[in-house]
């Protein structure tokens, strides 16, 4: 049975999910956060988080690469690049919108972002893929 590059793509919801959770867990939890005094959940809902972004981008990475060997380096550096570049912008806009928003509505709005992109990346993929 030969089967399509495209079948583990399963692999990633799981991932989109965790990652979804892991957003809203650490948000809600580091607002009712207590002042001195330690709570682990946050770190747990970035562990999830973490998770989740790292089975995605292994997913992606692998099928972007399956899909165009002889543009495999090419593939995998701007990815890499795409995740630096989101990542180094992040903390300019951060605390402007913690400090206006909190923190559970903000990684609320961060977890709505992102499910509604991995929505779209696998609502595109299974049109493409039919």
């Amino acid at each position: 049975v030969h089967k399509k590059i495209e079948d583990r793509f399963w692999i990633a919801y799981f991932g989109y999910v965790m990652a979804v959770v892991g957003l809203i867990v650490f948000g809600v939890q580091t607002q009712n956060a207590r002042q001195d005094h330690w709570n682990v959940t946050p770190l747990v809902g970035l562990c999830l988080t973490s998770l989740g972004n790292q089975v995605v981008t292994t997913t992606m990475i692998t099928y972007a690469i399956d899909s165009d060997t002889a543009n495999a380096t090419h593939i995998s550096l701007f990815i890499v690049w795409l995740r630096q570049v989101i990542g180094f912008v992040g903390p300019f806009y951060f605390t402007a919108m913690f400090n206006n928003l909190g923190f559970a509505t903000s990684f609320g709005i961060m977890a709505a972002i992102e499910g509604f992109v991995a929505l779209g990346i696998v609502i595109v993929t299974h049109i493409i893929n039919r």
